[in-house]
């Protein structure tokens, strides 16, 4: 069974051990580096990453329903393999959810 975190605020985590899959339901991530984690088939409802750095992760199968990403960066996340509804990006991190259309976007 997955382990369930409900209303925890994480801090200055290096995920740099293996992610702890599961359910994170209303949870805020504050400086919370996820760079080269495999986050793919993990929940995150409700949640808020706050300054976190998403480089290089892995989401698949991960559902981010009204996650609060806009001040968060380095995340490339496929909506056609990851539940993204009513999440929150900012406008410099759009092309994050476009990177498998191969266009170009200019700012």
């Amino acid at each position: 069974m997955s382990d369930i975190f409900n209303d925890q605020t994480f801090k200055n985590l290096n995920l740099t051990t293996p992610f702890k899959k599961g359910e994170y339901d209303t949870c805020i991530f504050i400086h919370c580096d996820f760079s080269n984690i495999d986050i793919s088939e993990t929940h995150f409802i409700d949640c808020k990453f706050d300054e976190c750095e998403f480089l290089n992760s892995t989401f698949s199968d991960a559902n981010l329903e009204r996650v609060d990403l806009r001040t968060s960066h380095g995340f490339i996340i496929d909506p056609n393999h990851n539940c993204i509804k009513k999440a929150k990006i900012s406008l410099y991190d759009l092309p994050g959810l476009l990177t498998q259309y191969d266009i170009e976007i200019e700012t």
